[in-house]
């Protein structure tokens, strides 16, 4: 103990005492004197900390330039135990000015060069094989960490992470063009769908083919692109690799994992609705459910086979198909339950009558039944799909090693009490919901059982509201900076659905009984905060210049996780199903409006739970669980 603390005030007597500066003002020594010419590490590590400067040198970073992408959890990795000094040494890196790109270097930059310009010009000798000649070619191959390593023979750490961060200064090359045609394309369809529900110049027969017609084509493109991409981009595994992978658990795997539950849950909804035209003869609607069922099988073995690849060149026309398919998907979802297109007509025709009268009343039936379930479901699907296709790009599948978890994941009894308090509280609310909405057929007759729903929700709320505000309330948050990315983006759009989701239920609230209004107010007014405040922390964790914050920050990211999921899977199966929401709702606003909310700002809000809780749960395995010399 003697020895720690001697070697604590030793640390501090010479902290933030990089050897390049003269002058005992810590406000001088945050830069370089020439900011243009990097430090070495032995020259800038403080006296009392040279004996780490063989640890940064051996994992690449043996300079300033790479120094500045150090992270709290590389230091760990480097035995640097000592609390004050590694907090010293974070303050001193975030103030080193960040790397940039000359700008001379462009896309048609030789490799050789752009080597040069950032500081890995010792590598030269491992591009003139290669078939990447300029900074383009390496752009659009998006190489992972481990495509580097078994191909360019880059093995340090920081090296890796400079190659990889220079290549995000440039954008993707074919980008640019792809986001009008995509947009435009979108917005003809969009243009068509809403032809086809007013009803403007042709009968409702005639756009309704068109939008068939149309609606088939793009999942036609989306499945001959993604064939495409396994007949002529066959992955190609590392052995080595493909061995370590049942060892690996991962925040992008748990994505993945969703991304099958709901997709398999699309493939049952568009089965019944298959079900439902086969029986009626609508061959349109039986060849676009069909098809959508082979392109969502078709996207689960991309993504599976795609998953751990040591190379991958994704074309931008398969992320451009998908994205379009995907967005197409959806907003046949939302037409076909606004304006019902999916369901066949009846021409009054007699034989007609008795065609349908069995076995399309069936599959009615089936639908009416399971689209309070499948629908937030399938519009989760179209969701996670894109953050999952972006996520891959962005390289976030870094595993953790299943056999290297650290065993204290609950040290303390408060800890295992306060997981255990909400695990209760989940449950307590998922089984009444489940049990009121299977065995009570007749919604008007439980509105007063409900109330018990309301204040389970509502207690769960407090709960998050407090946990999450005791996060805001940290200084470490205040210097944030936004990280665009396909998740934030993802995160943002189901958090504006949240948001119009509760304004329009509080709006609502004034018509309806006194005692559930105040209790439902509350938990609107709630909610509202707690998604603010959720979305805030969740990107400040993201931002480029995040801090690792102390155990029990992430701990309470447990807490406000679970809390979260629990709620996803009570509103999935309860929301629409409460006597305020279907009733109330619906006679203030009328059927239209109800429709809309019903059909996309539901599930939109439903998914805001799902993807704010599985971000929250990441943030708390990637502090207590992963061993230290993982990410």
């Amino acid at each position: 103990m003697a020895e720690n603390n001697q070697e604590g005030e030793q640390l501090l007597e010479v902290t933030g005492r990089p050897r390049y500066a003269s002058t005992n003002s810590i406000e001088d020594l945050r830069e370089p004197q020439n900011a243009e010419a990097p430090i070495s590490v032995e020259e800038w590590l403080p006296a009392g900390l040279q004996i780490y400067a063989a640890k940064f040198r051996e994992n690449g970073f043996e300079n300033t330039t790479f120094i500045s992408m150090l992270t709290e959890r590389d230091l760990k990795e480097f035995e640097m135990e000592n609390n004050s000094a590694r907090r010293n040494l974070l303050r001193m890196i975030q103030s080193l000015p960040e790397s940039t790109i000359p700008v001379d270097i462009t896309r048609n930059t030789t490799t050789c060069n752009w080597l040069k310009a950032i500081g890995l010009s010792d590598y030269e000798r491992n591009f003139n094989s290669r078939e990447e000649k300029t900074v383009g070619d390496l752009v659009d191959l998006k190489p992972s960490e481990t495509y580097i390593k078994e191909n360019f023979d880059i093995q340090k750490k920081g090296h890796i992470r400079k190659f990889l961060e220079a290549l995000e200064h440039f954008p993707t090359g074919g980008t640019i063009h792809m986001i009008p045609i995509g947009v435009g394309f979108l917005a003809i369809i969009f243009s068509i769908m809403i032809v086809n529900w007013a009803h403007l110049r042709f009968e409702k027969t005639i756009t309704e083919i068109i939008v068939f017609i149309i609606l088939i084509i793009v999942i036609l493109i989306g499945l001959i692109c993604l064939c495409i991409q396994g007949i002529f981009h066959p992955k190609k595994y590392s052995v080595k690799n493909y061995q370590k992978k049942s060892l690996h658990i991962s925040f992008f795997e748990i994505k993945l994992f969703a991304l099958y539950f709901f997709g398999s849950c699309y493939i049952y909804h568009s089965a019944l609705h298959a079900y439902m035209h086969c029986s009626s003869g609508h061959v349109l609607g039986v060849i676009f459910n069909g098809l959508t069922i082979c392109y969502v099988f078709f996207l689960f073995v991309y993504f599976s086979s795609n998953y751990n690849l040591t190379y991958e060149k994704t074309p931008k026309c398969l992320v451009l198909a998908i994205i379009v398919s995907n967005i197409c998907l959806w907003m046949d979802t939302i037409f076909s339950e606004l304006m019902d297109l999916s369901k066949p007509k009846n021409d009054q025709n007699v034989s007609s009558v008795e065609n349908i009268t069995l076995s399309v009343a069936t599959a009615e039936d089936l639908i009416e039944k399971t689209d309070p379930f499948l629908l937030p479901a399938t519009i989760e699907f179209f969701l996670i799909t894109i953050d999952v296709l972006f996520s891959k790009k962005e390289n976030v599948q870094e595993g953790i090693s299943s056999t290297k978890i650290n065993t204290c994941r609950c040290t303390t009894l408060l800890h295992s009490l306060s997981q255990l308090l909400i695990f209760i509280l989940c449950f307590t609310l998922f089984s009444f919901t489940f049990s009121v909405v299977v065995t009570n057929p007749e919604k008007k007759s439980y509105q007063s059982i409900f109330l018990t729903y309301d204040i389970l929700q509502l207690i769960l709320k407090i709960i998050a509201l407090i946990l999450i505000s005791f996060i805001c309330i940290n200084k470490f948050l205040k210097k944030a900076t936004f990280k665009f990315s396909a998740s934030s983006n993802i995160l943002l759009i189901s958090y504006f659905g949240n948001i119009v989701f509760h304004v329009l239920y509080l709006f609502a609230l004034f018509h309806g009984e006194v005692i559930i209004s105040i209790i439902l107010f509350a938990d609107n007014i709630i909610s509202i905060f707690m998604g603010g405040f959720q979305v805030y922390v969740i990107l400040g964790f993201n931002s480029k210049n995040f801090v690792q914050q102390t155990k029990c920050i992430h701990f309470i990211c447990c807490l406000v996780g679970m809390i979260n999921l629990g709620l996803w899977i009570s509103d999935s199966i309860g929301e629409e199903n409460r006597p305020v929401f279907s009733f109330v709702l619906s006679k203030v606003y009328g059927q239209f409006i109800w429709k809309v909310i019903n059909k996309l700002i539901l599930p939109l809000t439903i998914f805001f739970r799902f993807h704010i809780g599985v971000h929250f749960l990441d943030l708390y395995w990637e502090r207590h669980l992963l061993p230290r010399q993982s990410r």
